[in-house]
């Protein structure tokens, strides 16, 4: 049973759980082409090529055995990548509004929404999702305003809803909250919000989801999610509309559903749900 060969390229969250662990990770799951690994008291998970999609993942030059346990992985002089966010818009939050009404726009009539997605075109989600509209409506609505206990109320209430590893309402939770940073770049006021959400949002995902999805959540309160989540995040901001329809393409890819939740949580905020 060898061990793998080296990791190529590292996310900061990875980066950070492996120089903690002293390079010692343990396997717990194999889904698709990632392996999932606990450094320490965190969760990592490793790819075999292509790029980095989130902070958390890491490249591996050579596949993990099968049935591999864990053992080292160390860093080494791997590339850290941090995803980029913008530090200010380029109008102001009127301006990136109509840029993301624009691109809802956009996707209702091009795309097949999945998931949450379809609260986009002003749709009920497929079964289990159907009693989220509400309270996806009233998270988006929460934030906008900057009402951390409205926020807080309805996104605990979306946590945990849906099957498998990354629930729907947590990946909707996720794209709310990569709204709020976004928001904070044209509102400082809004890091106080963001702020009260972070504790609220650690102590449900804890009691209500997957330990994946709960690490998922906390890295979006600090504003770190998937790659795809910041470029959409950075080509609002900067008005570059070409950019965000190839940036939402991407995202939408991302699982099952996932890509889609997180796509209506950020556009939910943004935009505002149709029919909100």
């Amino acid at each position: 049973m060898g061990e793998p060969s080296g990791v190529v390229a590292v996310g900061c969250k990875a980066w950070g759980a492996l120089r903690a662990s002293n390079g010692q990770v343990s396997a717990f799951a194999e889904v698709g082409d990632a392996w999932y690994l606990e450094a320490g008291s965190e969760i990592v998970w490793a790819m075999h090529g292509g790029t980095l999609p989130h902070p958390r993942a890491l490249v591996i030059a050579e596949p993990l055995p099968a049935n591999w346990p864990g053992g080292y992985l160390a860093p080494g002089d791997a590339p850290v990548a941090r995803p980029a966010f913008p530090a200010r818009l380029a109008g102001g939050r009127r301006f990136l509004e109509a840029r993301a009404q624009a691109l809802t726009s956009a996707l209702a009539q091009s795309e097949a929404p999945r998931g949450m997605g379809r609260l986009l075109r002003g749709e009920e989600p497929d079964f289990p999702l159907a009693e989220a509209r509400g309270g996806a409506a009233a998270l988006s609505r929460a934030v906008r305003a900057g009402e951390p206990d409205a926020a807080r109320k309805a996104a605990i209430a979306l946590i945990g809803l849906g099957p498998g590893l990354t629930p729907a309402g947590d990946d909707y939770v996720c794209g709310t909250l990569l709204a709020a940073h976004l928001l904070a770049a044209a509102d400082p006021a809004t890091n106080a919000f963001l702020a009260a959400m972070r504790a609220a949002i650690a102590g449900a995902a804890a009691k209500r989801t997957s330990r994946i999805s709960a690490a998922l959540l906390a890295d979006a309160a600090e504003g770190l999610s998937f790659e795809a989540l910041h470029a959409l995040c950075n080509a609002l901001a900067s008005g570059d509309d070409a950019a965000g329809r190839v940036a939402a393409h991407r995202l939408a890819g991302i699982g099952n559903s996932s890509g889609w939740d997180m796509l209506a949580g950020l556009l939910g905020v943004l935009a505002g749900l149709p029919g909100d």
